[in-house]
């Protein structure tokens, strides 16, 4: 059955009278909502960026927004297991699915235990080039995100598919920013996790390569630029703003680069990509809340209908509030207490301080990490299964609501 006759089933005639819930719903299932709450999404780093580096907002504020944006993101992952399509996708590739998230786990947990300086490990070289590649794959993370809700943006404003110039200047400024974060922490990761070791046959190619991308940064920039001028007919204003902020992504990171306040700037795309991340998740409840508004009949049992047409939006907020939780000052018991409890009362091997520190480290890490695979087969569109998925979950981009 096609998508469109699934959300169109009709709904008992007897519940001609559109509740608040079924108006405010229908209000932000508009695809002209959604492509503005985007852009505001993506561009607000920059206005924040801009002011951070003139001194107008204070870093400290700047700080806590970020850390309550990425820390609620990347646990936001396990909203999806909700979604039994999701969970039918797992269950087709557990081995690559489920098999590769505990093998980030456990791989995150040795990297942080058996390499670490504070435990007297002597190739700490190794947790170094772990957490770096783990930065590098955040940025290109990042990057991947921007390809696809900027596709997001021209589905729902009826532009057209991605160009492959298009796809490529996206990608191109996803590169830049594996660069950057050389730049910004390829240095001090360092220190930080291997102070003795010689990274200088690291290093020198690195600093000239990477200076180097900075003006291809400023290319591309140019280039979509002069893009978006030249085919302002195939663009509308959010469009043309979605792509190229998505080219320009990390280019706040080479201007801020020899300033003081570079890694804050670093930081703040943190914030845009969770802003990004949770507004999707927020519209996938929405568009599953929207079906079975449509569907569910109105004969039911009140309560027994409310439960099932606000489902998915009950467990996108209980979602929130559990990652809330375990990443603020207000939590019943932070990771590190978490993971004391398991080693210590559960498993009885009375581990105690840098060996404690290290295995929280790791799961939180194993956690990022998850996120970053989970979402690489989830949003890939190129797949039957996950294109199917997203007609279905956001249905209204696609006119079938």
């Amino acid at each position: 059955m096609s998508i469109q006759a699934d959300i169109a089933t009709p709904i008992d005639s007897g519940a001609a009278k559109i509740s608040l819930a079924e108006r405010a719903i229908g209000f932000l299932l508009r695809p002209r909502v959604f492509v503005s709450l985007l852009v505001w999404s993506t561009v607000i780093p920059f206005f924040v960026s801009g002011l951070t580096i003139y001194n107008v907002i204070g870093a400290q504020w700047i700080i806590s927004c970020i850390l309550f944006l990425a820390l609620i993101h990347v646990p936001m992952t396990v909203y999806l297991f909700f979604d039994p399509a999701i969970r039918d996708q797992m269950r087709h590739r557990r081995i690559l699915m489920i098999g590769g998230c505990v093998f980030w786990f456990v791989v995150s947990m040795v990297a942080f235990t058996a390499f670490s300086a504070s435990l007297g490990a002597k190739h700490t070289e190794v947790l170094y080039v772990f957490t770096f590649t783990g930065i590098m794959w955040q940025h290109w993370h990042f990057g991947k995100q921007n390809l696809g809700v900027f596709a997001l943006s021209k589905i729902a404003t009826k532009s057209g598919p991605v160009t492959r110039f298009e796809r490529h200047t996206i990608v191109a400024g996803a590169i830049c920013g594996i660069v950057a974060a050389y730049l910004m922490v390829g240095r001090s990761l360092q220190q930080q996790f291997s102070p003795s070791s010689d990274f200088s046959f690291f290093f020198g190619p690195m600093d000239f390569f990477s200076a180097q991308f900075r003006w291809f940064q400023y290319a591309i920039g140019v280039a979509a630029a002069v893009y978006i001028v030249l085919n302002f007919r195939k663009f509308t204003p959010s469009t043309a703003a979605m792509y190229f902020f998505g080219v320009c992504f990390f280019l706040p990171q080479y201007l801020a680069i020899d300033l003081p306040q570079s890694l804050t700037v670093f930081a703040q795309f943190i914030m845009g990509h969770g802003l990004q991340y949770i507004l999707i998740l927020l519209y996938h409840s929405l568009g599953l809340t929207d079906v079975n508004l449509r569907t569910s009949q109105s004969s039911t049992q009140p309560l027994a209908r409310a439960a099932k047409v606000l489902a998915p939006l009950f467990f996108f907020a209980v979602s929130v509030v559990v990652a809330l939780n375990y990443n603020t000052d207000y939590v019943w018991f932070k990771y590190s207490d978490m993971i004391a409890r398991i080693t210590n009362d559960v498993m009885r091997l009375k581990l105690e301080g840098p060996m404690i520190a290290g295995l929280a480290t790791g799961f939180i890490w194993g956690i990022l990490l998850s996120h970053f695979w989970l979402d690489s087969f989830f949003w890939r569109l190129k797949d039957k299964a996950p294109r199917e998925w997203m007609r279905a979950r956001f249905a209204f981009l696609f006119g079938g609501r």
